[in-house]
């Protein structure tokens, strides 16, 4: 899988996950809401490992974050 279908891939779980929460997504204008928790995700992609199994084969690390921010001094219960 190419690194572009795995972002898609990555961000459309994340939306189907929390169908209710707003999301903000790299690159993308995004005016956070006031008072209310919201989802920031990223994704970075790192070196790739080439291990000796063949000139074909190559392995891409791809770490995908999902930051919750939350209105500051405000508890679940509240």
């Amino acid at each position: 899988m190419a690194i572009l279908e795995t972002k898609i891939a990555l961000e459309t779980r994340l939306a189907t996950a929390f169908p209710t929460t707003k999301i903000a997504y790299p690159s993308v204008a995004f005016t956070p809401p006031i008072d209310q928790t919201y989802l920031r995700c990223q994704m970075m992609v790192g070196k790739p490992d080439d291990p000796v199994i063949g000139v074909k084969y190559r392995r891409e690390n791809i770490t995908f974050q999902v930051f919750v921010v939350s209105p500051y001094n405000k508890g679940e219960a509240e």
